[in-house]
This record gives C-alpha cells, sequence and structure tokens, in this order.
C-alpha cells in the first residue's frame, strides 16, 4: 500500500480532516500518521462528511444487490413489522367466507 502523511494528501483540509477524526465521523490514519493518497475519496465521492453515511449505504445496498445478498427488510420482515396493525384491520373486518378446515371430531 502506497502511504504518505496526511498532512501532505488533506493538504488545507487537515484541520477539517482532524475534527472528523476526533469527533469520530472519520478513520484515522496508520501509525506514523499515514493514510492513503486516496483518503479523502469516499467522502468527496459523497459531497461532504455530512451525507458520507447515506453515501456508503446506497454503495452497500446496489452492491449487496448485485451479488443477491439481502440489504435490509425483504417482503416477509415487512409483513412481519405490520402484524400489530393487520391483526387490527383483521380482528375489525370478519371474513366473508370461512375458508378453514373444519376441525377433526374425535
Amino acid at each position: 500500500m502506497d502511504l504518505h502523511p496526511i498532512a501532505d494528501v488533506c493538504g488545507p483540509r487537515l484541520a477539517e480532516v482532524r475534527e472528523w477524526i476526533a469527533e469520530g465521523r472519520y478513520p484515522p490514519p496508520l501509525a506514523g500518521d499515514l493514510v492513503p493518497r486516496d483518503y479523502l475519496a469516499l467522502v468527496d465521492d459523497a459531497g461532504g462528511i455530512e451525507h458520507l453515511r447515506e453515501h456508503v449505504e446506497a454503495r452497500y445496498v446496489i452492491t449487496a444487490d448485485m451479488f443477491g445478498v439481502l440489504a435490509g427488510t425483504d417482503e416477509l420482515g415487512y409483513l412481519m413489522a405490520q402484524e400489530p396493525e393487520l391483526a387490527a384491520w383483521e380482528a375489525a373486518h370478519p371474513p366473508r367466507v370461512d375458508t378453514r378446515t373444519p376441525a377433526a371430531t374425535a
């Protein structure tokens, strides 16, 4: 990995980047205050530190979708989360036809 001093990579943005690091919003440099040349590329792609989380999450969802990995709640998870509302609606709207099989008699 090609590493460079953080001051060289960040230039005039060094104080701002140090604030992000102190706030826990951006990863710290490696030992010796070294970072890769593209250290700020993700922040720049996101349009700023305030958009970084959404940018990374969006990239994750796109990548997960490309590989068929579930990213977030699927349809069944959505319905399970709606269970209280569905149960209330069903209680207020009895079925017009009983489709259940009769109970077995002993």
